[in-house]
């Protein structure tokens, strides 16, 4: 009998147990999620641009035939494909992409469209004030001051975070470039805009005019993140720079080029990560896709190629010899001599050079 009252507890005493791990002691506890900060929208963009990038390709050069022998067979002249400019930099060592494209025109490549984000929308602007190489240059040439940005201390300036007065930089401004309008243009140009949104979108920054869209691009404290958290619900835009790679559909989003919409897209990338974003989580890795040690292809959703060109040059900070005249053309020399070295590489001779014919004078 004892025997079998122990076994009857012990089997209650099992489903008791099978039961309660079924049912909780407690009722659940409903959880409720913060509004994400510009941080965590900074993390989700980069992730969701990360996992859409294609892997990189390579154009492969043709291969010659194999028996030589056979009688040569001339392959017919590649088109000449639309070409956009994408700009970035923080500084302005931005005028090594200005370089880059002097040289290029140079030898004949055109360009269809210019965007520019950070510095490198000063030099996309003054590349498409009269799409002319030596105009660019003697129009980019014309800053010659940090105080229109309220940085009278420099590039240091904007790593604090300190902002200056508008109507001072659109006064100072509207001398050096007295076109206001995208339109005025005489070639299609934009500066992409980081939309402080929770997509964290890049659009142009056409609709606010020239003024503005530089204004915007040159003066988002990317740098410093207390300053940027503070200001980040009066800021409707950061600069196009902060995004890091633009997604593969707004490459596309981009095109529009007026007559034919871009076909490929040559990005210069002129800053380098460490120097960018020291110790910020979110910043470094949106730059960390910067870091190149060559160039990269990509291929975007509509069919256009996209080839990523580091042209890093160093990371000098000098407040006293950045806007230094002597400092700026050695960075443009410098990105000449980049564009001749990259005009040697097999594949822009067999894609690029047969396509295009020098013009008569630079």
């Amino acid at each position: 009998m004892k025997n079998g009252i122990r076994i009857t507890l012990l089997i209650l005493l099992a489903q008791g147990c099978a039961t309660s791990s079924h049912v909780p002691t407690t009722a659940p506890t409903e959880t409720t999620k913060s509004e994400p900060g510009i941080g965590e929208k900074m993390d989700a963009r980069v992730e969701e641009s990360h996992q859409a990038q294609e892997p990189s390709q390579t154009l492969k050069e043709p291969e010659s035939p194999v028996n030589s022998a056979e009688p040569e067979v001339v392959a017919p002249t590649p088109k000449a494909p639309v070409i956009g400019v994408w700009i970035d930099g923080a500084g302005l060592e931005s005028f090594t992409a200005l370089g880059f494209m002097q040289e290029l025109h140079r030898s004949g490549v055109k360009f269809a469209k210019v965007v520019g984000t950070g510095w490198g929308c000063w030099i996309a602007l003054s590349w498409a004030n009269e799409a002319s190489p030596n105009q660019a240059e003697w129009q980019s040439f014309k800053w010659g001051s940090w105080a229109p940005l309220g940085m009278e201390g420099g590039f240091l300036s904007r790593i604090r975070g300190e902002r200056g007065n508008f109507a001072d930089f659109t006064k100072d401004l509207r001398i050096w470039l007295p076109k206001g309008n995208f339109s005025e243009l005489a070639m299609p140009a934009d500066c992409p805009l980081l939309a402080n949104t929770d997509s964290m979108d890049i659009v142009s920054g056409k609709n606010l005019g020239i003024y503005r869209a530089l204004w915007e691009e040159l003066q988002s404290p990317l740098f410093n993140k207390e300053v940027l958290n503070a200001t980040s619900e009066k800021t409707s835009y950061f600069s196009g720079l902060a995004a890091g790679d633009p997604r593969l559909e707004e490459y596309d989003r981009f095109a529009d080029a007026g007559k034919a919409p871009v076909e490929l897209w040559i990005h210069l990338k002129t800053s380098p990560a460490q120097l960018l974003a020291p110790g910020e989580r979110w910043l470094s890795a949106a730059f960390a896709r910067r870091e190149l040690k060559g160039e990269t292809w990509t291929k975007t959703k509509q069919g256009r190629w996209v080839m990523r060109m580091p042209l890093f040059v160093g990371q000098n900070l000098d407040v006293k010899k950045s806007l230094d005249f002597g400092e700026r053309r050695a960075m443009l020399l410098r990105g000449r001599d980049l564009a001749r070295k990259w005009m040697q590489t097999p594949w822009f001779k067999s894609n690029l050079a047969p396509a295009f014919v020098a013009p008569p004078g630079f």
